[in-house]
């Protein structure tokens, strides 16, 4: 859609040129016309243009345009934010359950070294004893 958009705002915009064109021809020849020996200037012909119903138009369906390409592109910018945000939530959720995991097998293998620990302990104590009693 945001290309759609990009695309009609541009056809927009070279039509504005192109009616701006038209408009700028018809109303030289209309002032110069009724201007008689006056010279006629650049800024006369383009306020002329600018007041002209068509330009109107046309400058409006352009702004129309170039309006909802920002709205689209504001929510194209949302989307791929979003998905940025998304990868980045699943890669702590996928982090978290990793070092949780992690966490875990730390303690069990703290349980098995103190299981060790103790049967050794046990077994040193037992040849004490039988060394006594013998």
């Amino acid at each position: 859609m945001y290309e759609q958009a990009v695309a009609e705002k541009d056809a927009l915009e070279e039509e504005l040129a192109s009616v701006d064109a038209e408009l700028d021809g018809i109303h030289r020849k209309t002032l110069n016309e009724n201007k008689g020996k006056e010279r006629l200037t650049e800024a006369v012909v383009h306020n002329a243009v600018q007041l002209d119903n068509d330009h109107k138009e046309a400058f409006d369906r352009y702004l129309a345009a170039k309006t909802k390409v920002g709205v689209l592109g504001a929510l194209k910018d949302a989307f791929k934010q979003r998905g940025y945000m998304l990868r980045d939530l699943a890669s702590l959720i996928v982090s978290a359950n990793f070092e949780q995991t992690s966490i875990q097998g730390n303690a069990q293998t703290d349980e098995v070294v103190y299981r060790a620990q103790r049967e050794r302990l046990a077994a040193g104590r037992r040849d004490r004893r039988n060394e006594s009693q013998t």
